[in-house]
């Protein structure tokens, strides 16, 4: 999706041309005569390694023409190559993307990449190509130009962005990014990569020391964690069909816990099912002589009961259980400014007898939250989901436990949108350079997980940064006091594998700051257990465990059958209780499985 060109140019010919003072005054470096597609209308990043031995970026570089001559202006450039060392040979630009976005990587030699090239291979016969150049050569041989890249990618991949090309050209990636940029004009497709290629660079180049490194080291870690408790969560939904008029939604919440170092699998391994049935949770209106309000909106109304009982069960279990750390298959806070019960979603209350039997009651959620709002006919909501989930995630951020959200894919930008926000606190970009890469992110649809994928190698992560999942702007007014209180995660990317997506990782602050080398440490190493997974097995385990498969129509676990069955005998229809025995008579298959491999 982006093309190649390689200009060797003779070092004793460029600084011959640079000891005019105009072109040196200036920070022209000379490219020789103009090439078709280096043009001054194109977005150029220039990248280089200096005499210090660092990697350098200059977003600010620009192609100039002048007398039918081209030239890259570059004043970081061309002051590191006037203070290269004596000895040099060669100059080599190599140029990668589209006409619009291109980078150029310039590397120096002192001729000894091209001997080299040619002892492992003489049949190139490089005289006849004009390399070793007298000027300026434009490299138009593929296989010339394959032995000239490959070689300068071995003395140093990281110039020639190395960590992008494996990721990007990795099978199932390669899968996603064709899909991804069949959204996109024709003319925007040629360009992704490039454009992929020149903002990944930067901002890891911005980044610089918040990038951190992992160890891999299987010994050591799992002699770190031996005898410790790690627990891992996740929810599961499904609609038990057949019964008239209505779907009662069964949700069910899994917690999978291990003891490594253990040997006995009673005492290594532990699980925990809370089954529960959404109809059973919902309260009844506040004020019954109020007109009834519309139905929820189911969708939202789902997904408010799975955030609520996960967070529910997250908790329960680590006041209970005690595990020494905890971790959630997907966000630690969802954004939930909007599950309120006004239109369009028009979500209940939560029943107050459902919350006692977790010792949740008014005096508990009032404690924790101030400015919820009243009722026409007095008191507070309270008990509203809203609310609740405010109150939950407050305790859970309370807790010593480390709890750990783990998002396997996100289609978003947030993150990086909150990593340049970071990189304009702390001066390392302008206001209006950030403003430039966003627009480039949202015009090629960059997300996360494709950005984070090309920024980092294996075993690296980024520096944990506050992370604003609920915007106060967009709740209601008279729920804003209460999302203002809603807590804030700390959040990273981790690659664990150098050839699969990285995925984002969410803590409560409380321990972030302590417990986060060991945390990433751990995930790191569980994501590597199973060939070719790069995600946490433990969360896998879980995530099959916790399941409601699409046959839970023909057969239902016994937890939620005896729910189900429960609540149509309360219903005195026996028409309801005809069909719900018809349904459980049904041979049910266990879903209880996890991988044995």
């Amino acid at each position: 999706m982006d093309s190649r060109l390689i200009l060797a140019i003779s070092w004793q010919w460029a600084s011959g041309l640079l000891a005019n003072s105009k072109l040196r005054d200036r920070y022209w470096f000379p490219l020789g005569p103009p090439q078709k597609w280096l043009d001054s209308d194109s977005e150029v990043l220039a990248t280089f390694r200096g005499p210090d031995g660092q990697l350098h970026l200059d977003p600010e570089a620009t192609i100039a023409e002048y007398k039918d001559a081209c030239y890259l202006k570059s004043r970081p450039l061309v002051e590191s190559l006037l203070a290269a060392p004596a000895g040099m040979s060669e100059v080599y630009l190599v140029v990668e993307g589209s006409k619009a976005s291109y980078r150029i990587a310039v590397q120096m030699d002192d001729g000894g990449l091209l001997r080299q090239i040619e002892e492992e291979d003489p049949s190139l016969r490089l005289h006849t190509y004009d390399l070793p150049p007298a000027s300026v050569t434009a490299v138009q041989t593929a296989r010339v130009g394959r032995a000239i890249y490959v070689a300068l990618r071995e003395r140093d991949s990281e110039l020639h962005s190395r960590r992008t090309d494996d990721f990007v050209h990795s099978p199932h990636i390669l899968l996603a990014l064709l899909s991804q940029v069949m959204e996109l004009r024709s003319k925007d497709q040629i360009e992704y990569v490039a454009n992929l290629r020149c903002i990944s660079d930067h901002l890891r180049n911005l980044l610089g020391d918040r990038i951190l490194k992992l160890e891999r080291n299987h010994r050591k870690v799992w002699r770190r964690w031996s005898g410790s408790q790690v627990s891992f969560a996740d929810g599961g939904m499904a609609r038990v069909t057949g019964l008239p008029g209505s779907e009662p939604l069964a949700i069910r919440v899994g917690v999978y816990t291990v003891v490594p170092g253990k040997s006995d699998p009673d005492l290594r391994e532990s699980w925990r099912l809370d089954p529960y049935v959404a109809g059973d949770i919902i309260g009844a209106p506040a004020d019954p002589d109020a007109e009834a309000p519309p139905p929820p909106d189911r969708k939202r109304l789902q997904e408010a009961a799975r955030y609520i009982l996960e967070a529910l069960t997250t908790l329960q279990h680590a006041r209970k259980d005690s595990p020494d750390i905890l971790f959630l298959h997907g966000p630690l806070v969802n954004s939930f400014e909007m599950y309120d019960e006004g239109e369009p979603n028009f979500i209940p209350s939560l029943d107050k007898g459902f919350l006692s039997q977790f010792d949740i009651g008014e005096a508990d959620v009032t404690a924790e939250l101030e400015g919820i709002p009243p009722l026409r006919g007095g008191g507070l909501m309270w008990n509203h989901c809203m609310a609740i989930y405010g109150y939950l995630m407050k305790r859970l951020f309370k807790l010593e436990t480390p709890v750990v959200g783990v998002v396997e894919r996100s289609g978003s930008m947030r993150f990086g949108r909150m990593v340049l926000e970071h990189l304009v606190e702390r001066g390392s970009v302008t206001q209006s350079y950030m403003r430039k890469l966003l627009e480039r992110l949202d015009k090629y649809r960059i997300t996360d997980e494709m950005l984070f994928g090309c920024v980092l190698d294996e075993g690296e992560y980024i520096e944990p940064l506050p992370f604003t999942k609920n915007q106060v702007r967009r709740a209601r007014e008279h729920w804003q006091p209460v999302v203002r209180q809603y807590p804030h995660p700390v959040a990273t990317y981790i690659k664990t594998s150098a050839s699969n997506f990285p995925y984002r990782v969410e803590i409560n602050q409380t321990v972030a700051t302590a417990a986060i080398r060991d945390v990433m440490d751990l995930l790191y190493h569980t994501s590597l257990l199973l060939p070719e997974y790069s995600f946490p097995v433990g969360l896998d385990i879980v995530d099959k465990y916790s399941k409601v498969p699409d046959w839970l129509s023909r057969g239902v676990s016994a937890a939620i059958a005896a729910q189900v069955l429960a609540k149509a005998v309360a219903t005195g229809e026996p028409r309801i209780l005809q069909q719900v025995r018809r349904l459980l008579a049904q041979s049910p298959r266990d879903f209880f499985f996890r991988p044995h491999s």
